[in-house]
């Protein structure tokens, strides 16, 4: 029955002045809830939702008890059963769809068309909303306040009576009223309203139907534009005088009742800014002009506010007085006796003025579910964010404005949003004026956007944690974090802050962290490898510094700010956070803020502001699009390191005692030998721009370590020069300018041919440099601006030879770029070559580990745990690093960067023991040389070290094997060690006698190319047997330094052996049948060994592989001999390179008589040029064809067959996925026997050697 009557909802309209009530009266809204037709009635009667927060029988709101399918009876018996003496069971009733809001925004418009100044009140409150059912016997109201001191009450407010104004809310499709529209309505009842405000209607009263008569019959309210509402109660300030008094008397009395008597008189006012320079200076005059700018902005106060001091420190409000109708209201439960929180904040609607209608219109609260139904989904969003630099001083300097507006509007920094800091009243018109701003960017001026400045991080996240939850966050701004190491470590020392503090500074990044927010310039560096814009040298960065906005180094104006100290090292201040896993994903990042202009002064160029900005592209994330190789990814559990090992400047002054970082001598003797060797082999210094016109263009690039900045200070430069020229011309070429030179500092030590092409040995200022060549036109005319594109673009159709020398500076030039943290990523490096060179696992010619794999093992690390983590200390690099790789499957797991790599189509075979997959095509295992005895080694050092590193007082002198003063110069602990584990070694000793020092380099560097052949060997042979060898030369201590004197060289190589199973004793049988085996298999590699003439002589050397007990091993120390440094022309091979160096002139002015040629050949021949045959021109090797077919990932492997003549059966041909390439497989077929390539589905050659038929490559022709 009460479920079937309707509520009764209200407008209640008043407007005071002060304590005068101007109007105040009501109208009734019910008949719109009821039609006529009471069949198309749609009010119903709703229980409460599972999950759905209400008072269930308890005393606080809650989501349990639930009940089953009979909702209402079930409550109500519940309510009847319920054994407490006092409770409730609450029907409420509810209006439903009804837009009072825009009702509102009607009214108020349309009082202030009648130029009332008064305040206007217009609330929407709903009688005959609640019936309640009781207790059936009502108890005392003494006993119900003692009863609620010491229990509560039950209450069921569980159903609700819902009427519908309408059938949707308004704006939403198909929405059907139950009687009229809010539009009908109002235009039917606009006049009466405005009648009655003109009347001054009193006390409530209503606006009934009969007014409604009188103004559609009289006219009534149609004629009014203005009222008569008597004198102001404000005088020429706008204070009331009556409102004033009151309120003297009301602190009178207050300062009375608490014992203080102020006779001065007082002025009411409210403290806007304060300044704490009293005289008259530019601070002061700053911040009069700033108030000047602030709009006149008055009220008038129709209550105040009592708050007190609750027993936990807050303060809460107690009471309101009431200024217009003297009265106090006590709040209810200001305690929490029956609630334990009480509301603090109270909604409050918002109003805009809309320039259509003319009118003042609440915000309309759209529902994010509607929001994102109706609105078109944006693919990309780009944020931008700019610290502009304010000047604080008056009159300020304008000078930079248009330089920062010109960098504003320039291409790199165009966004969707752009966020700036530190812009001030001064600049901030300037900024509005100018066209290029308005048209891009709407106004962002908002009292909530001006409100929510100047937040704390932990207020910002909190607020987004409680109100956005499940929404995609991003933050850009000035964090004004510092993030160098240097500055942090340095301030600690100088008592600038303290060890506690300096940890709170690194855990925000943890909070940061935890918050799934991650760092846009990060991420898109690790993923998408993006440069920073770094100016000035990387390789004196430190742990923090990359990826600097503020750069002291290379900004003035940043210059000028710190001056000199801790903080004028470069710090990434700014920052663009997005939350994980939302529907956008982070693209690209870049820097802007590099225009300059012309300064006042002659001091440089002027910069816009003392920051760079910064700005990221956010792409929509696709699912279906998601790469399929995260199921072949190990992850990279984050570990933290030991206590002993956290303080990285102990690490770092552990390897400054091993004399491995490089000092600035090093660095700059390094520096000056490329230079010279670039001048030498271009011959710069004696050619003149005349006479380099047309000539060959070459490019050095340092590569390797030197190129990745990992180098120590005995390590080579690796060097690449790229040319136009062939291979053959260049290398002639170079050596006669290396001779040739004058310079004593330039030497030509050796020309090494090996099966990935010839390099030249050259030492420079007492620095050795690997020199390599790369025919490439191509790339020298687009560096380095080719390197940037991606691996799949067609300028990449190179030969498998150029492709395998472009290698190494691909995979630097993308290291360098993708790398998170260079400066951490060298520490870190140099750490693990320590630790692994100490153990003898760092040699990759014999099978372990060397830079290339240690780099495609530490690169993933660093970028899975920065990228997953944020930021990680170099000491947990480390720590995870040995816990990763000691855990990992070497058999099955696969080691790659997944954010290069994320379609991996690489197919491991079972010959490879250990898969190190580098960066670049065409050979992506780096470890391809690596045995399975040595991979089991170096797995059993990795597992050893973690153990380690698990014990208590670790330290890194421990952990990298630092020799102490005991041990001798000659031997390193892990020798030693090595020495004092083996009960029985092989002991491969080589003894030269000659006098070439070249030929005695050949043989040492033959024996030790071929030993890791000889472990798999050993392991295949006799698997009983667990073999390890050492990774340099053993020497007798006793004689050594007297033979060397003679010319007289022996020294040896020792391999350690020991059972596989320690814990069982061979049986004598097997125990003789692995003798066998071993003396088989060394006497065989004997053979090997002295029977290549091309390294070995029997007149000046011998060589012997024998098992030696450790008992009869003498007094041995480490060989510091240094093979390889003699002068080119020491090796008689050579007498035909000597006769080409004669004739490199003729060959040269040969070259450049054919280019010119081809010139005016191609110019003559312009106009009658013939079009070529289909699949005719540069006709393609077959290993070139074989790599296209495999790696295009346009292509389809499984559809092509190769045809081959087989020695026995003629012409076969075998699927293209069945080929093997590998010269040690079984199945192996030479190249130079491939026929042709033939495509299955249509059977058509695409390639055939005979008939000169290339299909594959024509659209690069």
């Amino acid at each position: 029955m009460q479920a079937s009557i309707p509520p009764k909802p209200l407008i209640h309209i008043r407007g005071n002045r002060g304590r005068t009530i101007d109007f105040d009266f009501k109208m009734n809204l019910m008949s719109l809830l009821v039609p006529d037709d009471m069949s198309r009635r749609m009010d119903y009667i709703r229980c409460v939702a599972p999950g759905e927060l209400a008072f269930r029988g308890g005393a606080k709101p809650d989501v349990l008890p639930e009940v089953g399918d009979r909702e209402l009876e079930e409550w109500c018996r519940r309510f009847i059963e319920d054994p407490a003496p006092v409770k409730s069971f609450a029907l409420g009733r509810v209006v439903a769809n009804m837009d009072a809001l825009s009702i509102e925004g009607q009214i108020r418009s349309l009082i202030a068309s009648t130029q009332y100044k008064g305040q206007v009140n217009i609330s929407s409150p709903v009688t005959h909303a609640n019936v309640k059912v009781m207790s059936a016997e009502k108890p005392s109201k003494l006993y119900l306040g003692m009863k609620n001191l010491f229990s509560s009450k039950h209450k069921y407010e569980v159903v609700q009576s819902v009427w519908p104004f309408a059938s949707a809310r308004n704006g939403e499709d198909g929405r059907r009223c139950m009687v009229q529209s809010e539009e009908v309505w109002w235009r039917e009842w606009r006049d009466s309203i405005k009648y009655a405000v003109a009347q001054k209607r009193q006390n409530g009263a209503y606006v009934t139907n009969a007014d409604k008569l009188e103004a559609l019959m009289e006219g009534k309210g149609k004629g009014v534009t203005s009222i008569d509402w008597g004198g102001s109660d404000f005088d020429e300030q706008g204070v009331n005088a009556e409102n004033a008094s009151q309120l003297n008397c009301l602190r009178a009395a207050i300062l009375a009742a608490i014992g203080q008597t102020r006779s001065e008189p007082y002025n009411m006012h409210m403290t806007v800014a304060q300044c704490e320079d009293t005289t008259r200076s530019s601070k002061v005059d700053f911040l009069l002009e700033k108030l000047r700018r602030l709009p006149p902005v008055s009220w008038e106060a129709s209550q105040l506010a009592v708050l007190v001091r609750v027993p936990s420190g807050q303060m809460k409000q107690w009471g309101l007085i009431n200024l217009v109708s003297p009265s106090l209201v006590i709040c209810g439960d200001l305690f929490g006796m029956e609630r334990e929180t009480a509301l603090t904040v109270i909604p409050q609607r918002t109003w805009h003025f809309s320039d259509q209608l003319l009118v003042w219109q609440p915000v309309d609260t759209v529902s994010p579910e509607a929001s994102h139904s109706d609105a078109e989904l944006v693919e990309n969003l780009i944020v931008a964010s700019w610290n502009v630099l304010a000047e604080f001083h008056w009159p300020p300097s304008r000078t930079r404005y248009p330089l920062i507006v010109d960098n504003l509007v320039a291409g790199t920094a165009l966004a969707d949003i752009v966020v700036l800091q530190e812009v001030t009243d001064d600049f901030l018109p300037f900024l509005l004026e100018d066209g290029r701003i308005r048209k891009p960017y709407i106004q962002g001026l908002t009292d909530g956007a001006v409100a929510a400045k100047e937040r704390e991080l932990q207020r910002i996240l909190s607020h987004l944690k409680s109100d956005y939850p499940a929404n995609q966050w991003v933050i850009a701004g000035d964090f004004n974090i510092t993030t160098s190491s240097y500055t942090v470590d340095n301030a600690v020392k100088k008592g600038a802050i303290t060890a506690q503090t300096g940890n709170v500074l690194r855990n925000i990044e943890t909070t940061l962290a935890e918050a799934n927010l991650l760092d846009v310039w990060m991420v898109s560096r690790i993923e998408a490898g993006v440069s920073d814009n770094l100016k000035g040298d990387v390789g004196h960065i430190f742990e923090g510094e990359q990826g600097a906005t503020f750069d002291p180094r290379e900004n003035p104006h940043a210059a000028k700010m710190v001056g000199s100290g801790l903080n004028n090292r470069p710090q990434r201040y700014d920052r663009i956070l997005v939350k994980s896993g939302g529907p956008f994903r982070i693209s690209r990042f870049n820097m802007f803020g590099f225009i300059t202009g012309k300064g006042e002064t002659r001091e440089g160029p002027l910069y816009a502001s003392d920051h760079w900005g910064i700005r990221c592209l956010l792409h929509r994330f696709d699912s279906k699009n998601a790469a399929a190789t995260s199921a072949q990814v190990v992850h990279v559990q984050p570990k933290k390191a030991p206590a002993g090992l956290s303080d990285v400047a102990v690490l770092r002054r552990s390897m400054e005692n091993l004399n491995i970082f490089p000092t600035e001598q090093d660095e700059a003797i390094r520096k000056e030998a490329l230079q010279l060797l670039q001048h030498t082999l271009l011959d710069s210094d004696q050619t003149t721009g005349d006479q380099t016109r047309g000539r060959p263009a070459f490019m050095l690039v340092p590569v390797g370590s030197y190129g990745l900045g990992t180098w120590s200070r005995t390590s080579d430069i690796d060097c690449l020069c790229i040319g136009s020229i062939s291979p053959r011309v260049f290398f002639i070429l170079a050596r006669q300018r290396l001779r040739k030179s004058g310079n004593p500092g330039v030497r030509l030590l050796r020309k090494v041919k090996a099966k990935t092409g010839t390099m030249l040995e050259v030492e420079v200022l007492g620095v050795k440099c690997d020199l390599q060549y790369c025919q490439a036109s191509s790339v020298v005319e687009q560096w380095p601006d080719m390197l940037k594109r991606p691996p799949s673009d067609p300028a990449f159709s190179l030969p498998m030879q150029t492709l395998l020398k472009l290698k190494p500076a691909r995979d630097l030039f993308y290291l360098q770029r993708s790398v998170p943290d260079l400066a951490q990523f060298r520490m870190s490096f140099q750490a693990i070559k320590t630790w692994a060179k100490a153990r003898g696992i760092y040699a990759a010619k014999f099978g372990y580990l060397g830079g290339i794999h240690l780099s495609v093992m530490l690169v993933r690390v660093c970028k899975m745990l920065l990228h997953d983590g944020g930021v990680v200390s170099t000491a947990d690099i480390i720590t995870a690093f040995f816990d990763h790789y000691s855990q990992l499957d070497w058999q099955r797991d696969m080691v790659f960067d997944p954010f290069f790599h994320k379609n991996l189509r690489y197919h491991r075979t079972p010959r490879e023991a250990m898969c190190l997959l580098g960066w670049h095509s065409p050979t992506l295992n780096t470890a391809q040389t690596a045995s399975v005895p040595a991979t089991k080694i170096i797995s059993a050092e990795l597992c050893q070290a973690t153990a380690q590193l698990s014990r208590e007082g670790t330290s890194w002198q421990s952990l990298l094997s630092i020799p102490d003063s005991s041990h001798s110069e000659n031997m390193t602990p892990g020798a030693s060690n090595f020495l004092g584990s083996f009960r029985s070694f092989i002991n491969l000793r080589v003894h030269y006698w000659g006098a070439s020092l070249e030929r005695g380099s050949r043989l040492v560097g033959w024996l030790e190319s071929r030993c890791a052949s000889l472990l798999v060997d050993v392991n295949k042979r006799v698997p009983e047997l667990s073999a390890r060898i050492w990774p340099a030369r053993f020497v007798d201590s006793s004689n050594s330094e007297a033979k060397e004197t003679q010319g007289d060289y022996q020294g040896s190589y020792l391999i350690g052996l020991e059972w596989m199973n320690s814990d069982e004793k061979p049986s004598k049988d097997n125990l003789e049948a692995a003798h066998s085996n071993l003396r088989a298999v060394l006497k065989q590699f004997e053979k090997l060994i002295m029977s290549d003439e091309k390294y070995f002589d029997p007149k000046t050397s011998w060589f012997s592989a024998t098992v030696v007990k450790g008992s009869e091993l003498n007094d041995l120390h480490l060989d510091d001999r240094e093979w390889g440094v003699h002068v080119d022309g020491d090796d008689d091979s050579d007498t035909e390179d000597e006769e080409e160096d004669d004739d490199v002139g003729e060959e040269y002015q040969e070259w450049l008589a054919d280019k010119v040629a081809k010139k005016g050949k191609s110019a003559r021949q312009r106009s009658t040029t013939v079009r070529k045959p289909e699949g005719a021109g540069k006709f393609r090797a077959a290993l070139d064809v074989l790599n296209r077919l495999r790696w295009d990932p346009n292509i389809d492997s499984n559809d092509f067959l190769i045809g081959y003549e087989d020695r026995f059966l003629g012409p076969q041909e075998k699927a293209l996925s069945a080929w093997k390439s590998e010269q040690t497989h079984e199945e192996f077929i030479p190249q130079h026997r491939i026929l042709w390539f033939k495509r299955r589905s249509d059977d058509v050659i695409v390639w055939h050697r005979s008939e000169r038929i290339d299909l594959l490559f024509k659209k690069t022709l």
